[in-house]
């Protein structure tokens, strides 16, 4: 599997430790990786191919930006789906860096067995990610895209069977109902929010009392019998990793 991974942190010798583990990952289980290495957030927010990285492994004390600084600029404008691994000598900052959904919290030093499993983990689950869902269009041409981009879902005319389609940079109708594409994505990232809205959880930015905001700074509303359930599923992604 070709992945691209960065590592962010300003010691030298932490990257290339991280780098030469990754290297021994990617001999062992036969994948294949770019891997970049950047001084601290600031240069690694100018890369040219910042929205394609899969894995990214930041130092949480960095200067000018730290590492949750940087990641909530990459979950808001460039990489929502992208796994985020902090890297830190101090637990405390963990409870700071939810806001940003991190996929695990790595203490230093890191072993190359704690490294494995991190990137056993994050690989099986980019995997499962990889999921396209075709949509039928009122004219009944067809539309596939990676669910990665698509932000959610509106039942637009139930009677008519009509739902609205929010994408990255697109918005459209198609055929069905909300509950025939909440089964479809059952599962997945994605959950229903309201009666007329299902969510992809990776583009909500923070919740309101009776709203969502998503990192497109829109809002879409939240039904009292849905709160629940979204706020325990959001936790339940926050402490997957401990």
């Amino acid at each position: 599997m070709f992945l691209n991974i960065a590592i962010c942190d300003d010691d030298i010798e932490i990257r290339e430790h991280i780098k030469s583990y990754i290297e021994n990952y990617q001999i062992a289980f036969d994948h294949d990786f770019h891997i970049d290495l950047f001084v601290d957030g600031v240069t690694l927010l100018s890369s040219e191919i910042l929205s394609r990285y899969n894995i990214l492994f930041l130092d949480v004390e960095m200067p000018m930006l730290s590492g949750i600084e940087t990641a909530k600029v990459l979950r808001e404008e460039i990489a929502p789906a992208a796994k985020i691994i902090f890297i830190s000598n101090y637990p405390e900052y963990m409870q700071s860096s939810f806001s940003v959904h991190p996929y695990h919290y790595l203490q230093k030093p890191i072993t190359r067995e704690i490294l494995f499993d991190v990137l056993n983990g994050a690989i099986r689950d980019i995997e499962k990610e990889h999921v396209f869902i075709t949509f039928t269009l009122p004219d009944l041409s067809v539309k596939t895209m990676s669910i990665h981009d698509l932000i959610y879902i509106e039942s637009d005319d139930s009677r008519k069977r009509i739902v609205s389609v929010h994408s990255i940079g697109l918005e459209f109708s198609a055929k069905g109902i909300l509950t025939e594409y909440e089964e479809k994505l059952r599962g997945k990232s994605f959950i229903r929010c309201h009666k007329s809205f299902l969510v992809n959880i990776f583009h909500i930015h923070y919740l309101k009392k009776s709203e969502i905001i998503l990192d497109t700074g829109e809002a879409v509303p939240t039904g009292r019998s849905y709160a629940s359930e979204l706020r325990a599923r959001l936790s339940r992604m926050v402490f997957q990793s401990e």
